[in-house]
């Protein structure tokens, strides 16, 4: 009998797998709360934050996504900008 040979993913592979835990975990969330958005929003939440790095930007999990990355792109831009103006104005 033949075993199935196990490979690591690899260049562009291993860009789609990125984010893939995250995304599992909204699946078996919604699976566990009857597919109520509402009340998964950490797993989501968790899944954006790994699309917003440069490595996952063309990450398959993160397609469906966009506007909650936009979102939250500039939500830690604004967060940035506000924690560099209390930096200097404590200086």
């Amino acid at each position: 009998m033949a075993e199935a040979k196990k490979t690591t993913p690899s260049g562009k592979e291993k860009k789609n797998v990125i984010c893939r835990p995250q995304a599992c975990a909204i699946q078996r969330c919604l699976a566990d709360k009857a597919y109520d958005q509402s009340q998964c929003q950490p797993e989501i939440m968790d899944l954006v934050t790994c699309c917003t790095s440069t490595a996952a930007a063309d990450c398959i999990q993160c397609s469906g996504y966009k506007s909650l990355i936009d979102a939250h792109k500039k939500t830690r831009a604004a967060e940035s900008k506000e924690l560099r103006f209390i930096e200097e104005d404590a200086r």
